[in-house]
Formats: C-alpha cells, sequence, structure tokens
C-alpha cells in the first residue's frame, strides 16, 4: 500500500513544473540586481541544472517504481495462478484417492469371491471322486451279479434239462 501511495506523490510531480518555478522566480532577481545579479545568474543557472537532474532522477524513480509494481502485480498474479493449479492438482490426487480405495475393494470383492468359488470347485471335484469311486463300486457288484446271473441260467438250463428228461425217465423206470 505504501509504495502505491508513493507511485501517486511521484507521478503527481511534475518534473517542468520544478524547472519553470526556478527560472521564474530567477529572472525577476537577475533583473533587479543588475551587474552584481550576473554571479546570481551562474547560481542560478547551476540551481536551474540541479533542478533539471532531480526532475530526471525523479521521472527515472518513477519508472522504476511502475516497473517495480508492474513486476510485483504479474508476480502476485504468477503466485494465483499456481495456487489455482495446486487447488485443481489436490482435487485430481483426491479423485484419484478415491478411485484408489475403490479398487482396492473390488479387487477384495473378487479376490472373496474367487475363494469362495474354488472352495465350491474343490466341493464339487470331492463329490465327483466320490460318484467315480461309488461307480467303480457298481461296476464291480454289477459285474459279480452278471456272473451270478451267468451260473443261474446256466444251472436254470441244467435243471431245465432234468425236468424235461424226468417224464422220461419215470416212464422207463
Amino acid at each position: 500500500m505504501r509504495r502505491r501511495e508513493l507511485a501517486k506523490s511521484l507521478a503527481s510531480y511534475r518534473p517542468l513544473r520544478g524547472k519553470q518555478i526556478c527560472s521564474r522566480s530567477t529572472r525577476p532577481l537577475k533583473r533587479r540586481a543588475g551587474e552584481s545579479g550576473k554571479g546570481f545568474a551562474v547560481i542560478a543557472v547551476e540551481v536551474k541544472s540541479l533542478a533539471g537532474q532531480t526532475a530526471k532522477a525523479t521521472e527515472e524513480i518513477a519508472e522504476q517504481i511502475g516497473s517495480i509494481q508492474s513486476a510485483a502485480d504479474d508476480a502476485s498474479q504468477a503466485i494465483e495462478q499456481v495456487d489455482a493449479i495446486i487447488r485443481e492438482m489436490a482435487a485430481i490426487a483426491t479423485t484419484v484417492a478415491a478411485t484408489v480405495d475403490q479398487q482396492n475393494s473390488a479387487v477384495a470383492s473378487i479376490a472373496e469371491g474367487i475363494s469362495h468359488a474354488s472352495g465350491e470347485a474343490r466341493i464339487g471335484a470331492e463329490a465327483m471322486s466320490r460318484v467315480a469311486d461309488v461307480t467303480a463300486d457298481a461296476r464291480s457288484i454289477a459285474s459279480g451279479v452278471k456272473g451270478l446271473a451267468d451260473s443261474v441260467a446256466l444251472e436254470a438250463e441244467g435243471l431245465e434239462a432234468q425236468v424235461r428228461q424226468f417224464p422220461s425217465s419215470v416212464q422207463a423206470a
């Protein structure tokens, strides 16, 4: 705030105005002084020259202050832009973190589903193994039953042959 006030006061100062005041105030004095005023005129010229140099230096200082103010304004705007970018990046990072949390949750759910499916597959494989064992036992039993049925059939044929011969053997005896 202080530098803006200084810049305003420097801008309001007109260097030419100082020269004009100085030269206006010396003319009447030179006229009144006459011959003795020549020494005064030399001093007045020096004062006028110093006033010009002061005015020029004041202008240069005002320009430098203006440049500094402009650079400060540019820096302030750049800082605001960097701040906005940082806020935007923070929002993006927050969104990414939330997305990663969701993905971690989904992966955990998938892993749980795979574990469950693996357990069910193991139970199914064990059941299929038991079915295979029972099927093998059933084949073995069926083979034994077939063997017995074949034996019974042979004996039944033998009995049938004896039963057919029995009436003939009873008539012959």
